[in-house]
């Protein structure tokens, strides 16, 4: 421990550019220990993780084997920190970070190197590649740091580069990152994935190396196995990733290919499905929207119908009470005038009478006027008055007509309870039975019975009346079982019914028809039908193009064309005679056995019956 706390101060005064050679040895220290626990702690204590992480940022363009030397530092760091579990925030949070940031720093310098060096170029994408190695091993040891390290922009950097050699070795890194936190992927942010996935689709069509073409089936196998979800993703995101892919399958890549291609293909077919359902969906939205426009159209149209019968309605009635108003006005006027001519004559008519009043009279006459004009005035100021507390009388005489009601009906209920309560009860319960009434009834029962005997009843009677009972029970399941055959027949038709009207308000326009809808739509299943239905077709299309001569000819055909038809209708109504007439004789007392063997003839020869005219149909 003494020799690593002297090359730790011997770091600490060692110049800028001395560094990095001196930090080799420290090499040698921990290949001769052998209690690398400890070792790796007193490293740690002594800041020199500290100094190889800053180690990295170094310029070592201008050192001879500089290169090596920076990848020999990242090993050295790698081999410190391989195991090394310290819980301090100052190592967890800033020293492996950092070392990570300055590892990218180094690689993104390499790479910068190998692009415009072509002398060294294998040997540079070798020291490229190991130095992404130990930046993945670090991370395979600190399995918290995968997330920060895959939205590292430096990274990503490194990823964008049209060489193909490194760009395969950043890819196997960000493999390696998925495989070490595979909850990573679906944490990431939308911006972060499409961007990752638009380059290496890119890297996908670009490149021609069998490596990188490995490196990238590898990579996306990867993701879809941590997230199914992915392939979908890629196959809509990106519609020529088809042929991208195709272009590989000549090429001996691996069974990551193999696996690739065949999630590839069942997402396109799963893609087909949810094409089909989207546009379903297109479709049905389009009718709904139409139909909620044309409501929402309709019913804004009902709206501004209504508004404006309001309004007009509201013109018309302005105009109305306009005209109101004025003829009222113009009566209001003619009255006044009226009154005021009135007033004239009245007026003329004192004075003429005062004039011809002797003088003794005219004080008595002026003093009646004045009297006069007083009552005049008070009746006018009375009527006033009464007017104005006609509200507040009126609800006085509401309530004290509703009191009046409130107690004639309470009187007249307790008047009701009082003679109810005086009236003597219906009925009354009679009292308990002593032992003579007792024997008094029993006594009546008994002369009842022995003067009323029941009717003696034979045997063969009960056997008659027993046989009765059954026959009319029979003839009544009979009767039943007729009616429910005819409201099984009815519900048969009423379906056939609805079907073909189903069939008929379903069918397409006749402007859309082809043979297919002829024969799933317009045509009816039943044979007889479509032949009765041709040849009344046939019929119709010969009388349109028919001259006068060879209609009046048709009319005598006709009639010999329907014998046949009045024929079938005739043989059907006779054996549906027959047929009702057998269950008419079945319910004349037959045995139950003997019944069904008779409805089974009927039913044979019914069939029979039916098979000649469907061939009568036919032909």
């Amino acid at each position: 421990m003494q020799k690593l706390i002297e090359f730790a101060q011997e770091i600490a005064e060692a110049r800028k550019h001395e560094i990095p050679s001196k930090l080799v040895k420290l090499k040698d220290i921990i290949s001769y220990n052998t209690d690398l626990e400890k070792l790796k702690h007193e490293i740690y204590k002594l800041d020199l993780l500290e100094a190889l992480s800053a180690a990295f940022k170094y310029d070592y363009g201008y050192i001879k084997d500089g290169w090596d030397l920076a990848v020999d530092l990242v090993k050295i760091f790698g081999q410190c920190t391989y195991n090394l579990i310290i819980n301090e925030k100052h190592y967890q949070n800033e020293i492996l970070p950092q070392a990570l940031e300055n590892t990218l720093i180094l690689a993104k310098k390499i790479q910068d190197k190998h692009n415009k060096n072509k002398t060294e170029f294998d040997e540079l994408a070798r020291l490229f590649k190991i130095t992404l190695q130990e930046h993945s091993k670090i991370i395979n040891n600190h399995s918290y740091l995968a997330e920060k390290s895959f939205n590292s922009q430096r990274l990503f950097q490194l990823l964008l580069n049209d060489d193909q050699k490194t760009s395969s070795i950043v890819i196997d890194t960000y493999n390696e990152i998925l495989k070490a936190k595979k909850i990573l992927l679906k944490k990431l942010p939308e911006n972060v994935l499409y961007s990752f996935l638009d380059e290496i689709i890119y890297k996908l069509a670009t490149c021609e190396l069998i490596d990188a073409g490995f490196s990238i089936f590898q990579l996306l196998v990867t993701m879809c196995r941590i997230d199914p979800y992915l392939i979908k993703l890629i196959t809509r995101r990106y519609k020529g990733i088809k042929s991208f892919v195709s272009k590989w399958g000549f090429r001996n890549i691996g069974n990551e290919y193999n696996e690739f291609k065949e999630m590839f293909e069942d997402a396109e077919k799963s893609k087909m499905t949810d094409q089909f359902m989207y546009d379903q969906a297109l479709v049905i939205q389009k009718v709904w929207r139409g139909y909620k426009a044309r409501k929402s159209l309709k019913e804004k149209m009902s709206k501004v119908t209504t508004l404006q019968k309001a309004y007009r309605n509201r013109l018309a009635k302005k105009e109305t009470d306009k005209a109101k108003k004025m003829a009222d006005d113009e009566l209001r006027f003619q009255l006044l005038i009226l009154h005021r001519r009135k007033q004239r004559q009245k007026q003329v008519q004192l004075a003429e009478l005062i004039e011809i009043l002797p003088a003794n009279k005219i004080d008595w006459f002026m003093e009646k006027q004045r009297e006069d004009a007083a009552k005049r005035i008070q009746a006018l100021w009375r009527g006033y008055q009464v007017r104005k507390n006609f509200q507040k009388s009126k609800q006085k005489m509401i309530r004290i007509r509703a009191v009046v009601k409130i107690q004639t009906a309470v009187r007249k209920w307790l008047e009701r309870l009082r003679q109810k309560r005086q009236r003597p009860a219906i009925y009354s319960r009679p009292r308990g039975l002593d032992s003579h009434k007792k024997e008094f009834l029993i006594d009546k029962i008994r002369k009842h019975v022995e003067n009323l005997p029941p009717h003696p009843r034979t045997e063969k009677t009960t056997q008659d009346l027993h046989d009765k009972s059954q026959r009319m029970f029979q003839d009544y399941v009979l009767k039943q079982q007729e009616i429910r055959q005819q409201q099984q027949k009815l519900e048969l038709l009423m379906i056939t019914a609805n079907n073909d009207a189903d069939l008929i308000l379903n069918a397409p326009k006749l402007s859309d028809v082809n043979e297919d809808d002829i024969i799933n739509y317009y045509t009816h299943k039943s044979k007889p039908v479509q032949l009765a239905a041709k040849r009344e077709n046939k019929h119709m299309l010969w009388k349109n193009s028919a001259k006068w001569y060879e209609l009046l000819k048709d009319d005598s055909e006709s009639e010999s064309e329907f014998d046949d038809i009045d024929y079938m209708r005739e043989r059907f109504e006779e054996l549906n005679f027959s047929n009702n007439k057998n269950n008419k004789m079945a319910n004349k007392g037959i045995p139950i056995r003997e019944r069904v063997k008779l409805k089974t003839t009927n039913l044979r020869q019914f069939a029979n019956q039916l098979n000649t005219l469907k061939q009568m149909l036919e032909n």
